[in-house]
């Protein structure tokens, strides 16, 4: 594959709200999250869908912590069924999530796909994220 082309997006952000479970009728576990980023002033609210181990793994985190995602943007459409229009929505299927531990070492490894190369920063109150952003339940929609 021409690594020029490549499809793949790291994402770096708070969860906005719980991960939201469901199984596919075939029993496939599949999450969908939503991630809370901000640059400068500006706040931006991702979709992404986990498959199976990925997607158990999310169980574990909570509204309001911080993730790393690294996955593929996939825009889908559908009819709406109320007003006959398209609608478009454009995801991350995540190929790789890691949770910082506060209680272990300054590290954590991804789950899934290949190992990141660099490490994650635990948040702590001086630090919240890598970006060194504080995020309160106010910048929270939900």
């Amino acid at each position: 594959m021409n690594e020029a082309f490549r499809n793949e997006v790291h994402v770096h952000g708070t969860l906005a709200k719980d991960p939201i479970l469901k199984y596919t009728a075939s029993g496939k576990c599949v999450a969908n999250l939503s991630i809370l980023t901000k640059y400068e002033k500006y706040s931006e609210f991702h979709k992404v869908v986990l498959w199976e181990k990925l997607a158990e793994k999310s169980a574990e985190v909570k509204k309001g912590a911080f993730v790393k995602v690294v996955g593929r943007l996939q825009t889908r459409s559908w009819d709406d069924k109320q007003s006959g229009q398209k609608k478009y929505i454009t995801e991350i299927i995540a190929f790789q999530i890691a949770i910082p531990d506060e209680s272990a070492e300054p590290t954590s490894s991804p789950i899934g796909g290949k190992a990141i190369a660099e490490s994650i920063l635990s948040p702590s109150a001086n630090n919240p994220n890598i970006h060194g952003v504080t995020v309160t339940e106010d910048d929270i929609p939900f």
